[in-house]
């Protein structure tokens, strides 16, 4: 598989784990899917292959990355930023400490329940 040679050192067990769990519609899934895979054309990648005259993002002057995409450029920036709040709240940290990369191969694990010793039943 291309992408795992890209990146080696990800733990791709947890990612299709985290993208077959997701309670997310299957629209949804495939466009991580997609995500995941790098398959989202940019002009970076049309560029490489001789299909667009420039690599650089149409709004910023940028290379126009996926990563680019999703994070920098556009309505990319706040649902970036509402992410990263969301997993840095599910994963105990700051949003600062949250990487792109947790957004681009969703590795993470989630913490166990904390047990209270409050009980709420028999």
């Amino acid at each position: 598989m291309r992408i795992a040679r890209l990146w080696p050192s990800t733990d791709w067990e947890s990612v299709w784990k985290n993208l077959q769990t997701t309670p997310v519609t299957e629209e949804i899934k495939s466009i991580w899917y997609r995500v995941i895979h790098d398959i989202i054309s940019t002009n970076e990648q049309l560029h490489k292959i001789r299909l667009a005259a420039f690599d650089r993002c149409k709004h910023y002057d940028k290379q126009d990355t996926l990563e680019h995409r999703l994070t920098e450029c556009g309505d990319g920036t706040e649902m970036w930023e509402w992410t990263r709040q969301l997993l840095a709240l599910m994963l105990r940290s700051e949003p600062r400490r949250i990487t792109t990369e947790w957004f681009l191969r969703p590795q993470l694990k989630l913490w166990p329940h904390k047990d209270t010793g409050l009980s709420c039943g028999p």
